[in-house]
């Protein structure tokens, strides 16, 4: 089954995308902020990244919480989180403190950390295939925006790639594993832009190219489906996801949804 994890004030709600139909919705601790999915079919868990901590999810228990990994409170973390299904890692990056936190999922254990000072630390995916990290510096609009590119054989940065103009911050990340490319989404901060996602070659660490709408926007979260060959991307503003076609980058349907945070995954 084609699902979307959706994480909200609700909680963490799991979608059907065969009719768009609400499967399971499931609430967090009181006080809890949650924000980036990643599953695990490992162990079969998805996990939610928190402040300064990751929840895991359980699907054969209708997503009940199932588990809680805790690291060291530093900096902010806003709920950031991905994972590498092959090495059993996850990467919870902590702002402020430019740190990313590296999760055992065997033993859902903290076990090392990666500073990618003086670059920021925002949100963070990871290619399996590679084994490369990379995170986003959306916390510097001042700055011509980067990615950070962390090899996880050696947990250290490998190189930086040159994004946006300032104004403009690169925000969320997904990546589509069957191409190697990388997908920025667009936050838009001084400048009004059409741009909805920015989209990186991770075999030539470049800017491929942009997808962009007719009418000024402010896209946050990102997940991409290689499976079905579709990208799916959130406004929380005016609560819509864009479903974008990865084979020709553009957008080709707009769902009206509240969300947070997109993942989408074939359990």
């Amino acid at each position: 089954m084609n699902v979307l994890y959706v994480t909200s004030s609700l909680g963490l709600s799991v979608l059907n995308l065969t009719d768009y139909q609400l499967i399971a919705q499931t609430p967090v601790p009181a006080g809890s902020f949650i924000n980036e999915i990643g599953y695990n079919p490992t162990n079969n868990i998805v996990y939610v990244g928190a402040d300064f901590r990751a929840f895991g999810f359980d699907p054969d228990n209708n997503y009940q919480l199932s588990t809680t990994i805790d690291v060291t409170r530093s900096g902010s973390s806003g709920g950031r989180f991905t994972l590498n299904p092959l090495t059993n890692r996850g990467y919870l990056p902590i702002g402020i403190a430019n740190n990313v936190y590296i999760l055992d999922l065997l033993t859902n254990t903290w076990i090392d950390t990666v500073n990618t000072s003086p670059n920021t630390t925002g949100p963070a995916v990871v290619n399996p295939t590679t084994n490369l990290i990379y995170t986003s510096n959306d916390s510097t609009p001042s700055l011509v925006n980067i990615l950070n590119v962390i090899d996880g054989n050696t947990n250290t940065v490998t190189t930086t790639i040159p994004l946006a103009e300032p104004g403009n911050l690169s925000s969320y990340l997904a990546v589509d594993e069957s191409n190697n490319r990388i997908y920025v989404t667009n936050r838009n901060t001084n400048n009004a832009s059409n741009v909805v996602a920015y989209v990186v070659d991770g075999i030539t660490n470049t800017l491929q190219s942009t997808i962009t709408l007719n009418r000024n926007v402010n896209t946050s979260t990102i997940a991409v489906n290689p499976s079905v060959r579709r990208a799916y991307i959130s406004d929380a503003d005016n609560d819509i996801i864009y479903v974008i076609d990865t084979t020709t980058n553009t957008v080709i349907q707009e769902l009206p949804f509240q969300s947070l945070t997109l993942a989408s995954y074939t359990p």
